[in-house]
C-alpha cells in the first residue's frame, strides 16, 4: 500500500522527502561540532575589487596568533575616527602594510596609537593618528588607500611607512599583473565579475562566522 502512495506524490513532495533526513543529519552534525569543538576566528577580511583584500568594517576577530583584532566603520583597525574635523586638532594618516596594521600586536600598543598617547603632551595640542595599515599592501596599494579612503579625512600629513623586504617587489607584481595604477588615477568601476567574485566571498565569510560545520571542512580541506 505505501509504495502507490509514494509514486502518486507530486515530484516537489519527493524532494522536500528525500532532503529531510539530508537536512537532519547536518543539523545533527553541526549541533555536534559546535559542542565538541570552538568556533574559529571570526574573518576580519573582506575582498576589495580596486585594491583587492581589505578589512571588513565594525568586525571583531583575530588575524595572527589569536590578537584580538577590532576594526572601525571603515574597516580601520582603530578607533572610530569622523569624518568631520574636529577644530583645533591636527590629524594625520598613517599608511604602510601589515606591520602598520599591527595585526599581532594588542590593542592600545601600536605604533600610531603610542603616537597618539605621547606625541600631543609633547607638542601641546591634539593630534589623531588614523591607521590605514593593511595586510599584503605595497606603497601602490598605499597609494590607493589614501585616495579611496583617506583623502575624506582631509589630513594634515601623510606617513608611509615603507618594508623594504617587500614593498617594492609588490609593486612590481602589480605593474605586471596590470592592477589600476594610483599614479594615473585609475579608479574604475568594478565589473560584473569582480561584483559576483565580491558576492561569493561575503557569502563565505558568513558561512566560515556562523556555521560550525562550514569551518570544519573548510580547516581540514
Amino acid at each position: 500500500m505505501d509504495e502507490p502512495q509514494i509514486a502518486g506524490l507530486s515530484w516537489q513532495k519527493k524532494i522536500v522527502f528525500a532532503l529531510i533526513p539530508i537536512v537532519a543529519f547536518l543539523a545533527l552534525m553541526e549541533t555536534a561540532l559546535r559542542v565538541a569543538i570552538p568556533t574559529r576566528n571570526v574573518r576580519t577580511l573582506c575582498f576589495h575589487p580596486i585594491m583587492g583584500q581589505l578589512y571588513c568594517a565594525s568586525a571583531t576577530g583575530s588575524i595572527m596568533y589569536d590578537i584580538p583584532v577590532s576594526t572601525n566603520s571603515d574597516g580601520l583597525i582603530d578607533k572610530e575616527y569622523p569624518v568631520k574635523r574636529t577644530p583645533g586638532t591636527a590629524r594625520i594618516a598613517v599608511l604602510g602594510d601589515s606591520m602598520t596594521a599591527g595585526e599581532a600586536t594588542p590593542m592600545g600598543l601600536r605604533f600610531h596609537e603610542l603616537w597618539e598617547k605621547r606625541i600631543p603632551n609633547r607638542l601641546g595640542r591634539e593630534i589623531e593618528f588614523l591607521n590605514f595599515g593593511t595586510r599584503i599592501f605595497g606603497t601602490w596599494e598605499s597609494l590607493q588607500m589614501f585616495h579611496l579612503r583617506a583623502a575624506k579625512y582631509k589630513p594634515d600629513l601623510t606617513v608611509l611607512n615603507l618594508y623594504w623586504g617587500n614593498d617594492i617587489g609588490d609593486n612590481v607584481r602589480s605593474l605586471i599583473k596590470g592592477k589600476a595604477n594610483p599614479l594615473l588615477e585609475e579608479y574604475p568601476n568594478p565589473t560584473l565579475w569582480k561584483e559576483i567574485v565580491l558576492a561569493r566571498k561575503k557569502i563565505n565569510k558568513w558561512l566560515w562566522n556562523n556555521i560550525s560545520l562550514y569551518q570544519f571542512f573548510r580547516h581540514h580541506y
